[in-house]
């Protein structure tokens, strides 16, 4: 008996000392917490911004960390799937395939641009509940994203298209060596 009441302690204090949503046109009806989504409500713009709201239960220094530590880790993950879009159009749409140009490249570029990224990142609002509750709002503008993984699938285009061109000189030698 005393582990069953040890595990459900333990499990009751996990599902609620924190969580953080994403927050986007979808979802906003899944919330069942109505005072949040009123505290939160007209802070973000989802069609031009990733949004996370995070809550922790209790109103201390210690609640304020694990929901701006959940709110961070939720946004990096936001930024992250948003930028990993954003880079598999533009490996779609260029048509590049091989070594540096795949899904896993980009995945790959697009964790290193979520962790960049994440620097630009602000804290749009704090609030205590009516229930003593911490909730915290961080949010990022799209188009930074979107300039990132622009900047970094430029580059690695560039890369190619120089080591293209650096072969070209190769070939062109080989072909007049061929011809003699």
């Amino acid at each position: 008996m005393k582990k069953v009441l040890f595990l459900l302690m333990i499990l009751f204090g996990v599902v609620n000392s924190f969580s953080a949503h994403v927050l986007n046109n979808k979802n906003v009806g899944m919330f069942t917490d109505k005072e949040m989504i009123n505290l939160v409500s007209g802070s973000y713009n989802t069609d031009t911004q990733l949004a996370v709201v995070s809550k922790a239960k209790g109103s201390n220094q210690e609640s304020t960390t694990k929901a701006e530590n959940d709110a961070r880790l939720t946004l990096q993950t936001t930024i992250k799937e948003y930028s990993y879009l954003v880079l598999s159009t533009y490996l779609k749409e260029a048509g590049v395939t091989g070594h540096g140009f795949d899904t896993k490249k980009m995945k790959d570029i697009a964790d290193q641009i979520a962790k960049e990224a994440l620097i630009s990142a602000i804290q749009k609002g704090k609030w205590i509940t009516g229930h003593n509750d911490t909730v915290m709002l961080y949010l990022i503008e799209k188009e930074t994203v979107r300039k990132m993984s622009a900047k970094a699938f430029k580059e690695r285009l560039t890369n190619l298209i120089d080591k293209l061109t650096e072969y070209r000189g190769v070939f062109e030698t080989l072909k007049i060596t061929e011809e003699k």
